[in-house]
């Protein structure tokens, strides 16, 4: 003889109109940690040039040709951009100094974008900032969006230095048709 199955099978409760239990939730905590540490590799990479598309210079070409524009507040020079790209025509860098504030250096570069393209444009550009040997110190990036044709705008770079510099330079540059 068989044995007949028991109903409700076991385990399950017998009042239907108690809801079964919530499935326990899964810890997204091993996920969460991968993302933000690919993220912060990420933007560590942008931050330091990598992977730019840019025409620009590397870190270790010799200083662009362009001309000078003049000594900043504590004997700072500036360089112009690099001449290797159409767009490179549209940047000048209009002000390169430093100030100290609780030992730290404070860069205070700016650029002036001219558009000379026939087309509304974006702009980014990369600057680093160089000590008196010729080495790198510290380094900056700006953009500027939607600057029509013929028209000026004046963008401070958002730089970092880990001592005085006495040059900044402007490495890549790029413009977009916005």
């Amino acid at each position: 003889m068989s044995e007949t199955p028991t109903w409700p099978a076991p385990g399950t409760p017998t009042d239907p109109t108690v809801p079964p239990p919530a499935p326990a939730k899964k810890s997204h905590k091993k996920r969460n940690i991968i993302f933000a540490v690919v993220g912060g590799l990420f933007i560590i990479g942008l931050a330091s040039g990598g992977g730019s598309s840019g025409s620009g210079n590397s870190d270790n070409d010799p200083p662009s040709t362009g001309a000078k524009t003049g000594s900043g507040a504590g004997g700072v020079e500036s360089n112009q951009a690099p001449r290797s790209s159409p767009a490179a025509a549209d940047f000048e860098l209009t002000k390169c100094s430093s100030s100290e504030a609780f030992g730290t250096v404070l860069p205070d570069v700016e650029v002036t974008i001219t558009n000379h393209s026939s087309k509304r444009s974006n702009y980014s550009a990369s600057v680093n900032l160089l000590d008196s040997s010729g080495n790198k110190v510290g380094e900056g990036f700006l953009a500027s969006n939607n600057v029509e044709p013929g028209q000026s705008a004046t963008e401070s770079v958002a730089a970092t230095a880990s001592r005085d510099f006495s040059t900044c330079r402007i490495v890549s540059v790029n413009r977009y048709a916005s």
